[in-house]
């Protein structure tokens, strides 16, 4: 090793990805109230638990959003967690 990668401080972080199930059905019965629960969720649970555990949105894609996380374990217990408590057929 160099004394520059010698020197770089190393941290675990992770990468989550999440996807809705049944999207595009959803999509097909219902697009506008569809996008407004999706919105909705990630407005007061998802964007709030994520920022709670330092973490990031990377990208978002439709139904798919992509999380960075230094607190790994948590922020992806608490986000399956919220999918598992707010369905969005509901």
């Amino acid at each position: 090793m160099t004394s520059a990668e010698e020197q770089l401080p190393r941290k675990l972080t992770a990468i989550l990805q999440v996807d809705v199930v049944g999207y595009s059905r959803l999509m097909g019965q219902d697009e506008s109230g569809t996008l407004r629960r999706l919105r909705n969720h990630q407005n007061k649970l998802i964007n709030p638990t994520i920022k709670a555990f330092h973490g990031r949105v990377v990208k978002l894609m439709g139904d798919g959003i992509l999380i960075w996380s230094t607190s790994w374990k948590v922020c992806t217990r608490q986000v399956y967690r919220f999918f598992l408590l707010h369905s969005l057929y509901q």
